[in-house]
């Protein structure tokens, strides 16, 4: 075996081995989270649900600073199917199948390529983006908590830190950006994912 598929196979070991990992068809996380935006945090509960072979959700449940309206918002990939769902604070998204003006053009368009003003991107276009961007979280995620990928893994080394080593692997797959997967070196559990 090379390295990298050995570090897979011990990592696996350590997350209950190989036929109860394969026997996982959904997993679901739940938890809190906080994130800044702009001067202002944002808090509020995560839920991932990951099927396999092809499908991954991610509610969002979240509240303004200064009790504000509660925001809702779904994103799901079914196969090569994607919808958004969003609720709650006005012209944060236009609800289901879009972002709504985010991407319309006008102010809230993108740069149009030939220098005048902004594009706008057609509904298939958005639609490519939100399948390519939830295919590679369905990547990370499926390489982060199960250690599977379908792709090519390469050990890159060991990284050191004061807390202790990694096993680093770096997996290149197609139309997906490589990832590397740390490991700890003594236990083989995941750590991180970049």
């Amino acid at each position: 075996l090379d390295d990298a598929r050995r570090v897979l196979l011990i990592g696996r070991k350590a997350l209950g081995g190989e036929e109860k990992l394969r026997s996982v068809k959904t997993l679901e996380v739940k938890g809190e989270f906080k994130r800044s935006a702009g001067p202002s945090n944002l808090e509020g509960e995560l839920r991932i649900r990951l099927e396999t072979p092809d499908r991954l959700r991610r509610d969002e449940d979240l509240t303004l600073p200064g009790g504000g309206p509660a925001i809702s918002r779904t994103e799901v990939l079914n196969g090569t199917a994607v919808w958004d769902d969003s609720s709650g604070a006005i012209g944060l998204a236009g609800g289901r199948g879009g972002f709504g003006g985010r991407f319309g053009g006008g102010r809230d368009g993108v740069p149009d390529p030939q220098g005048g003003g902004r594009a706008r991107l057609d509904p298939t276009q958005i639609e490519e983006l939100q399948r390519r961007g939830r295919q590679a979280d369905f990547a990370r995620l499926k390489l982060a908590w199960l250690l599977t990928a379908d792709a090519q893994a390469v050990w890159i080394g060991t990284a050191e830190s004061p807390d202790g080593t990694a096993d680093v692997l770096e997996i290149t797959a197609p139309n997906v950006p490589a990832m590397r997967l740390f490991l700890d070196a003594s236990s083989q559990m995941p750590l991180m994912i970049t």
